[in-house]
């Protein structure tokens, strides 16, 4: 089923200029739209929908604010917030708790559809692949000539990027606030991504006009500038150079601390059928930080890590990190009940 959102808003220009910029993802999710917060309450009665979008003023008549209601009636269905600066003080220190994103008036409509596309959940007609190269799918979609829209899922971190090609061609694409080139570059930057594929790219306006070679030749510029970034910070932590010298010494985590952990291929399969459990994984990225983190609790004697939680307000999913050979790392829903899913980790833990 085409996932469906709504949006409530008594601002009915702006209504119309999203049910027109919006159009273009139809065969994606379905539109509603709402100006009074009474006709929001109607439809979410009479409707399943996967995401609300709604101005923090707006209130039911007589009644409460609209996202109160929701919070009561709907405590599961993801929320962005929308109003001006004044009215958004509270609903950004809820970021990431009750609210998936607070967006400030005026937003331009493609920040919109970006946070929309990453919000609801796909029908990947067109095919999910798992921790693969960027460089690989563009490459792939130009050579079949496919039209399709593709979202990029950065495993390591959760940040989205979305891709449209039309015919092979990349004509557009959307990450974290940015267009065309620079958002296709920084998407094509990652490594490591989940990719999921919509066979449908409707008309949209193009706004990448070099090709894909080009692109990705300066996202792999990107890349390696990150990863010098990343080898210098390092270089000027002393600290943390010296705790990962012991540990090096002593051949990484010891050998009892290995022999301890739980196969991550158990873990992967123990959570794949948990409710709230987007995805599970292993990254060794995450191995230089677990190390750390390992050595930093033997060093004040508090035990050795268990696991990790890792929360970004501007995500829309948190990170569990489970220390291992290989870090294995169990993506979850932000609205999920994480408090069960870490007992189920740690339960799991105390088995191995």
């Amino acid at each position: 089923m085409i996932p469906r959102v709504l949006i409530a808003d008594p601002d009915q220009a702006l209504l119309e200029t999203a049910r027109k910029s919006l159009e273009r993802y139809r065969d994606i999710f379905v539109l509603h739209t709402a100006i009074a917060a009474t006709d929001a309450v109607l439809a979410l009665n009479d409707e399943t929908f996967s995401l609300l979008i709604t101005d923090a003023s707006a209130s039911i008549t007589n009644g409460p604010l609209l996202v109160d209601y929701v919070a009561r009636r709907y405590p599961l269905l993801p929320v962005i917030v929308t109003g001006r600066p004044e009215s958004l003080g509270a609903c950004a220190r809820e970021v990431g708790k009750r609210y998936l994103a607070c967006l400030r008036k005026p937003f331009e409509v493609h920040r919109l559809a970006e946070r929309i596309l990453v919000a609801i959940d796909w029908e990947a007609d067109g095919g999910t692949l798992h921790e693969v190269s960027t460089f690989i799918v563009p490459q792939m979609i130009e050579m079949e000539k496919k039209t399709c829209t593709v979202k990029v899922t950065k495993v390591s971190s959760a940040r989205h990027g979305i891709l449209f090609f039309s015919r092979g061609i990349l004509v557009d694409a959307l990450c974290e606030g940015e267009t065309g080139e620079a958002a296709a570059c920084t998407a094509f930057s990652w490594d490591k991504v989940k990719i999921v594929i919509h066979n449908s790219c409707s008309s949209v306006e193009r706004r990448i006009n070099s090709p894909v070679s080009a692109i990705l030749l300066e996202a792999m510029r990107l890349r390696d500038e990150a990863l010098e970034n990343q080898r210098k910070e390092r270089a000027e932590s002393p600290g943390a150079s010296a705790a990962l010298e012991q540990i090096s010494r002593q051949g990484g985590l010891d050998a009892g601390t290995r022999s301890s952990m739980l196969d991550a291929e158990k873990l992967i399969r123990a959570l794949a059928a948990t409710k709230g459990v987007e995805d599970t994984y292993r990254d060794s990225s995450w191995n230089y930080l677990l190390e750390l983190a390992h050595h930093v609790g033997g060093t004040l004697k508090i035990g050795a890590l268990k696991a990790a939680f890792v929360s970004n307000e501007a995500q829309d999913s948190n990170l569990v990190l489970v220390p291992g050979k290989n870090t294995t790392v169990v993506l979850i829903e932000k609205y999920s009940l994480k408090e069960e899913i870490l007992e189920k980790i740690l339960l799991l833990t105390k088995k191995r």
